[in-house]
Parts: structure tokens; sequence; C-alpha cells
């Protein structure tokens, strides 16, 4: 430990007694520690190329799901990789400065985890209350400011605060029961009072944490309000669609119920492994579990990612805007044409019927249904011609595309008119 004596006394390595603890089977969890951060790495990144390669996840929904699995990358290549190295070293020990930039990167992680998920409810609040105008709502522009402000407000935020830690003069040399540096264990540390940081640190908690939890409070709030008003078969997807995202933000919440618990109540009655899951549960539980949670619940998302690991599916299925598909079948009628498209295409008349009852009698009835309808039915007339001339069919392929922007335009037409928002 480095110190200089008389009145700039100032530690400049820390130890870290929890590796201490952990030393009688640290090669054990040496592994264990490698293998979960191959899986989130591998996870996340499967979750992210997915997005990034399939046109048809390039929506807004998708976009916050991929800004979450880059942010959990962050956030445990902020700890893990050092929590590797210490568990091999002999002494335990942390540098200021990397105990400092270590600090930087977890608590924005955490607070840019949370604004995420606050976007997200957000936008399930506008595609489920207003879907007809989903598109226009949450246009490119938007979508990318929301983004920047999830990322930058956090950031900039911390950045202040962290600057009175900056200024601190440390005296213990001690960090208990943390596997990594956090912003309260090494304030005690320090030479000076400490209670104005204290305050300061509540208020940053709050002027985090606060908005963020009004936003997913409103959006629910109002889905449930519209839900009430809705059908049971409405009912059931808009749960389908927010199950993912609620399942993500409790598990943020425990995870941050935890960490406050540790920094602002007395744990000496606890005990050390209690303490420690406690403190890793944010930043290794979390980064984990949500590709889990949207790779599983998610249809369309389950369905690339099994594409792309090569795992043949029973049905083969094309995948279009909002989680809706297209079952390719040998034959099709009016009276059976339920989410299917005909393979061999010789009726353009059978064709435009069953769209009609596919797309315009299912939203009549239901009117959020179908979140991207205008894009889904355009994505779906494309797909269609592409069948039409595969098959061969190109006489009169022009007055084909005519007649399907005719059926677009006026089942959208047709809907606006008979939805009351």
């Amino acid at each position: 430990v480095k110190v200089t004596n008389m009145d700039n006394t100032s530690v400049t390595v820390f130890t870290m007694t929890a590796y201490a603890v952990m030393e009688n089977n640290k090669y054990l969890q040496f592994s264990i520690f490698m293998l979960l951060y191959i899986l989130i790495i591998s996870f996340n990144l499967l979750l992210i190329a997915v997005i990034c390669c399939q046109r048809a996840l390039h929506q807004p929904m998708y976009v916050f799901i991929c800004n979450l699995a880059a942010n959990g990358l962050y956030g445990s290549t902020g700890f893990l990789p050092s929590t590797l190295i210490l568990l091999l070293s002999e002494t335990y020990e942390i540098s200021l400065p990397w105990c400092l930039i270590q600090i930087y990167w977890v608590h924005t992680y955490a607070a840019v985890e949370f604004h995420i998920l606050a976007v997200m409810g957000y936008d399930r609040y506008v595609a489920i209350c207003y879907p007809l105008h989903y598109h226009s709502i949450m246009s490119i522009p938007k979508m990318c400011k929301l983004i920047a402000l999830a990322w930058l407000y956090p950031f900039s935020l911390f950045l202040m605060y962290f600057g009175f830690t900056l200024r601190l003069r440390f005296c213990g040399r001690f960090i208990h029961f943390k596997l990594f540096c956090v912003n309260f264990e090494l304030v005690k540390n320090a030479c000076s009072t400490t209670s104005y940081h204290s305050i300061v640190g509540l208020v940053l908690i709050a002027f985090l944490m606060i908005p963020q939890l009004l936003m997913i409070i409103f959006s629910y709030a109002h889905i449930f309000r519209v839900c009430l008003k809705s059908s049971k078969e409405s009912q059931v997807k808009a749960l389908k669609t927010c199950i993912p995202h609620l399942l993500s933000v409790i598990n943020y919440s425990i995870g941050g119920f935890f960490e406050i618990a540790q920094s602002r109540f007395n744990m000496s009655g606890t005990s050390f492994m209690v303490r420690l899951i406690m403190s890793l549960y944010y930043t290794l539980l979390t980064p984990l579990i949500n590709p889990a949670i949207y790779g599983m619940a998610n249809q369309a998302i389950r369905t690339h990612v099994l594409k792309k690991c090569r795992v043949s599916s029973p049905v083969d299925k094309v995948f279009i805007m909002n989680n809706e598909s297209i079952v390719k079948v040998k034959a099709m009628s009016p009276k059976n044409c339920n989410v299917q498209l005909l393979q061999d295409v010789h009726e353009t008349d059978t064709v435009c019927k069953c769209l009609i009852k596919m797309w315009v009698e299912p939203l009549r009835e239901l009117p959020f249904t179908s979140v991207d309808f205008l894009f889904s039915y355009n994505h779906l007339c494309m797909y269609l011609n592409t069948q039409l001339v595969k098959k061969g069919l190109h006489v009169g392929f022009l007055s084909q595309v005519w007649v399907l922007y005719l059926i677009s335009y006026t089942a959208y037409s047709r809907i606006s008119h008979q939805t009351t928002f």
C-alpha cells in the first residue's frame, strides 16, 4: 500500500477483502466466472447480431432490445475481467485509478439499464395504445433521440456527482464484501466527513430513478386501461408483448434493491455469501438473464436465433413486422386463410379476398392486435409479388401490384375511419 504521510495522507492502492475469503476455492470460482462471462458475451452478441442482420427486426422495439444487450456487454466487461485477474493474484489489490474507472463504469451501466427499460416501456405504451400512429410517433429520429437520451443523460449526470469522489483523499485501504469497486464502499475510506456526499448521492438516485419509474408506471397504467376495454384475445396479445419487458424490470428492481440495501442499511448480521450474491446480482445475472428473456419470449427473435444456429423448424415461416407471420401452405381459401399465404399462386382474386379477411376483419374487431398494420401489410404485398415472380407469373405483374396497392390503401382507410383512439 502506497501512503504519503503528514497532512496529505492518501491511499492509492486498496485491498479487496472478499477475495481473501474465497481463497480456498478460487480456481473453481475462476472457472465459474469465466464460463458466465463467455455466456454473457455469447448471448448478448448473438442477440445483437440477429437484430442487426434481420431487416424485419429493424424496428424501435428491437433496436431498444439491441441497446439493452449492448449495455449488458458494457457492464459485465467493467468488472468481470478484473475479477478474473484478482482471483488468481496473491495480493487482491486494486489501484485507485482503476478503482475509480470501475466505479464510473459499473454505476453508469446500472443507470443506463434502467433508462433503456423506461424507454422500452414508453414504446410498448405507444404500440398498444396508439397502434395505427405507432410509426409516426416512434419515428427513426425520435427513436435515435430516445436512445441518445438513455445513454448520455446517466453518463453526464453521474459524472457531475463523480467529481465529489475524485476530490476525496483516502485513509482507509480496505473494500469489504465486494468483488469490484463501488462508490459507497470507496467513500467509507475517505479521510474527511462525507455526509454531504451521501446527500448528493440520494439526490442523484432520485434524478436517475424517479422520472424513469414514473414513465414505466404511466405506460403500464394506460396499457392496463386500454386492455380493460378490449377483448380477451387482445388482452392476451398485449400481455405477451409486455411480459418480457416486465420481467426485465422486475429483474433489474431486485438487483437495485440489493444494492440499495447494502449501501444504506446495516448488513453486518448477514452472511458473507448472501452479501456477495446480492452484490453480484445486477452486474452478473442481469446481463445474463435479459438475452434469455427476450430470446425465448419473443417469437420473431427466437425464430431468427434458431435460424442462425441452423436449428430447423417444423413449419416454414416468413416473419414480418411485429411478430406477425405468414405460413406458407399448399392450399388456401377465403374460409381458410388465417395468417396463411398461398404457396402456388394462381388466382389473384382468391388471394386478394384472403388478404382482406386476414387484415381488415381482425383489425376492425381488435384495433390494436396488429401494431404495425400498414407496414406489415405492405411487407406482405411485397412478399406475395416475389412469390408471383418465382412462379413465373410475369404476365399482368404490374396489375397485380396495383391490385395489392388498392387493397392496402382501402383496408388502411377503412380501419382508420372505424378505429376510435
